[in-house]
């Protein structure tokens, strides 16, 4: 397996929609907020932003910041992408489980390929990508026993 380094290059990545329901969220994330949304009826987190509970489907879910902490679930480097606008480079997409137990695909960058795992400790970050921030994920650093 390569340790390449994959870094942050939106250059080739499109750009989300951003539509009415979602543009709170987006928000948030150029202010480096991740949003979940938290259900008044039954109590239970979500992710993908929406505009009701994807549980009881109550409508008017709340807005509460995440910590943007969790760990890998699971994950896949893909190394062959065939879509119009993707480089060559291999990357990593990831189930991230957050502290308040929603799970949440995206990237995880700046790991070398062979040292991602399940469980491993990772923290949102938001990459510029023309008028958004992209939430992405970076392991946590370990923490040093020198001190």
């Amino acid at each position: 397996m390569r340790s390449d380094v994959l870094t942050a290059d939106p250059t080739y990545w499109p750009q989300p929609e951003v539509s009415g329901e979602t543009r709170p969220f987006w928000e948030a994330c150029g202010r480096g907020e991740f949003l979940l949304q938290r259900c008044d009826g039954c109590g239970k987190f979500q992710y993908p932003y929406r505009g009701f509970c994807c549980h009881c489907w109550a409508g008017q879910p709340r807005d509460v910041p995440s910590t943007g902490r969790g760990t890998v679930w699971s994950y896949s480097v893909v190394r062959r992408n065939r879509s119009r606008g993707h480089g060559t480079e291999p990357y990593i997409v990831v189930v991230v489980e957050l502290e308040e137990g929603v799970r949440v695909v995206s990237n995880l960058m700046d790991c070398p390929l062979d040292e991602v795992a399940i469980g491993q400790p990772v923290e949102v970050y938001f990459q510029p990508l023309g008028d958004l921030s992209l939430p992405l994920f970076r392991p946590v650093p370990a923490v040093s026993d020198q001190g």
